[in-house]
């Protein structure tokens, strides 16, 4: 994983400054995975999180991710859910380089590492909340990110055949089911 200091963010930078206004610092967000996230220091309004999509394999998807990750916090903007506000989007990465999204920043950090009963209920809690949420714009349907190459049980399963029966769920269509609207990326590491 590379982190900013290896991106030319120079050009998402002068973007980003054109809708926030001048940017007095830019410093890397931690765990983020999929992309170079920079928290913003506005001169004169608040603080912003400018996401470049600048790894792969999210990078070759990045204008579809980017668009669908702002269409969906515009979407909840009107929600009680704690949630960023788009506020400019390049998912074409034509003025940045990179597909990249602007957004609000939220006030809090990341801690991966907590899983005492409290940060659990309040995690169940939001993401029910989150399932409550009634779409208002097309959401696209679920589609399994567990392709056929990926099917391998891991080295330190102690039981392959329970990753082996796993994997045959896995090749089978999904069982009935009511739709909802679901976050697909819900864990400790993307919430506040």
């Amino acid at each position: 994983m590379h982190d900013a200091a290896d991106v030319d963010v120079a050009a998402a930078l002068t973007w980003a400054a054109g809708v926030a206004g001048p940017i007095a610092a830019a410093t890397e967000l931690t765990g983020g995975m999929t992309s170079t996230m920079l928290r913003l220091q506005s001169v004169s309004g608040p603080d912003v999180v400018l996401r470049l999509m600048t790894r792969e394999p999210w990078r070759s998807h990045g204008e579809g991710l980017a668009t669908r990750e702002s269409r969906v916090q515009q979407m909840l903007a009107d929600t009680l859910l704690p949630v960023p506000r788009s506020l400019a989007l390049d998912a074409g990465g034509q003025s940045c380089a990179y597909p990249a999204h602007l957004m609000s920043l939220l006030p809090g950090h990341t801690d991966p590492d907590r899983a005492d009963p409290a940060a659990l209920g309040q995690m169940a809690d939001l993401l029910a909340a989150v399932h409550h949420v009634e779409p208002t714009i097309e959401v696209r349907p679920y589609q399994s990110w567990a392709w056929e190459a990926k099917y391998v049980p891991p080295q330190w399963a102690k039981d392959a055949s329970v990753w082996e029966d796993a994997f045959a769920v896995l090749r089978s269509d999904p069982p009935e089911h009511d739709q909802c609207f679901i976050h697909r990326d819900f864990g400790p590491r993307n919430v506040l």
